[in-house]
């Protein structure tokens, strides 16, 4: 094998495929990239059986052939060459040798022949979304998905059809998010998903680096996004995601509507004084147009804020996770956040004011 190609576009495909390759004592055939000829096409593969990359990167190919390389060496060595230098890869008994920017560099090489197939989706169901939008969904909520998979519909991001809308949701049983996205007129119904949150993040880099539409092929145990040459392939979770609009409080006792602005200044504060379990005290009184926000910490001290804007309903005074609450903001884009309080033992639910496509609701802390 002997090709050559420019650094710039090597380096970005193998940076997307040397993150999925990671580390893998137990397999080491996973932690390689396998890079092979196609015609006047380079094309790198990367797995960890849970997800797949295949990338394919214009060639000059001088002569076909495949090997498989460390992708953390081989990262590390296209990332030292200067400028958007040529790069020629040659394939010399089982060995990579890379020459570039007046420098070269040997990596050993793998038996290809034991990397893995990445997954290829012949009966799936294909519809296209704008990649952007599609992103945005995924981003509103994966925060909310639990970092543990004993419950793996928990560690997953839930994809849906209503209507007009796609729906993206998320919960860890302590707190749960929804975004909904309009689709433009043409996008086909399709069943529910549930994509492993961990497999989504690497989709949503290479989403948010691509422009215009993403091409999303859904098999009976995969789905695969394909967008600039790039095709990104994870397993789907077999399980049921909690019917969630059950839990939401159809009415508030109490109401709060302030700037997020102020919010985000406030909650940084308390993240200084909250204490082990991050506990900070929510103090609403509607009759004094009253919302003031304090957190204790036996080694730190304490800290009380009251924040300007409009309180209704009734007296309350609930606890409730800091981090939870705070991590929420950064998917509302309006200036000013809703707080409707169920009351006491009863979940909060936070919106963007005059936002109806986001839904955020947390459970409180007891004393």
């Amino acid at each position: 094998m002997k090709i050559r190609c420019t650094k710039d576009r090597l380096l970005e495909g193998v940076t997307i495929a040397e993150r999925i390759s990671g580390k893998n004592l137990t397999l080491p055939v996973l932690n390689g990239i396998l890079i092979e000829t196609q015609g006047k096409q380079l094309t790198l593969k990367a797995t960890n059986l849970e997800l797949g990359v295949e990338i394919v990167i214009p060639a000059d190919v001088e002569q076909e052939g495949k090997i498989s390389v460390s992708g953390s060496v081989l990262h590390g060595v296209l990332s030292s060459v200067p400028g958007d230098s040529p790069v020629t890869l040659t394939e010399n008994g089982g060995n990579l040798s890379i020459a570039a920017g007046g420098g070269s560099a040997t990596l050993k090489g793998q038996v290809t022949e034991d990397f893995p197939t990445i997954p290829r989706l012949s009966d799936a169901h294909v519809f296209t979304l704008e990649a952007g939008e599609f992103a945005r969904g995924v981003r509103s909520v994966i925060y909310s998905a639990s970092a543990s998979t004993i419950k793996p519909e928990q560690a997953s991001v839930y994809i849906y059809r209503d209507n007009k809308d796609v729906c993206f949701a998320a919960t860890d049983s302590f707190r749960l998010a929804e975004k909904k996205i309009e689709v433009k007129e043409g996008v086909p119904e399709f069943d529910p998903l549930l994509i492993p949150a961990r497999n989504l993040s690497e989709v949503l880099r290479v989403l948010e680096a691509s422009g215009g539409s993403v091409e999303v092929h859904v098999g009976d145990s995969q789905i695969a996004f394909r967008v600039d040459g790039i095709y990104i392939t994870s397993r789907l979770v077999d399980g049921v995601f909690p019917d969630y609009r059950q839990v939401i409080p159809k009415n508030a006792i109490t109401e709060a509507v302030v700037l997020k602005q102020d919010l985000v200044q406030v909650f940084k504060k308390l993240s200084v004084f909250a204490d082990k379990s991050n506990q900070v005290s929510f103090h609403l009184e509607p009759a004094k147009k009253s919302f003031v926000l304090e957190a204790r910490n036996a080694d730190v001290g304490e800290t009380q804020d009251s924040l300007l804007g409009q309180v209704t309903g009734d007296p309350l005074d609930i606890n409730f996770n800091y981090r939870y609450v705070a991590e929420c903001f950064q998917s509302i884009p309006t200036d000013s956040v809703s707080f409707s309080f169920g009351g006491l033992g009863k979940p909060l639910i936070i919106r963007g004011a005059s936002d109806p496509s986001f839904l955020y609701l947390v459970m409180p802390m007891n004393k």
